[in-house]
């Protein structure tokens, strides 16, 4: 599935989806996401990034079971 971009900012380059299985995984810059994230659960992440403020804003979706559900829910917020 795809994610349609950020609903708080537009962007979609910078979107993620993290979860329980991704939880020892690094993101692309190197930073742990094991603190994003609660166990069990998945969550979309618009990655903020202080060094361009054109792109990412932080804004994230709730927590889901599956990753289907998560990207749904994010996607009908869209």
């Amino acid at each position: 599935m795809t994610l349609k971009p950020c609903p708080f900012c537009g962007s979609d380059d910078t979107l993620g989806l993290y979860g329980n299985k991704d939880a020892d995984d690094e993101r692309e810059d190197g930073e742990d996401v094991t603190s994003q994230i609660h166990s069990n659960a998945y969550q979309i992440i618009c990655r903020f990034n202080p060094e361009n403020y054109d792109h990412g804003c932080g804004g994230s979706s709730g927590f889901y079971l599956t990753k289907i559900l998560a990207v749904k829910k994010w996607n009908d917020r869209a």
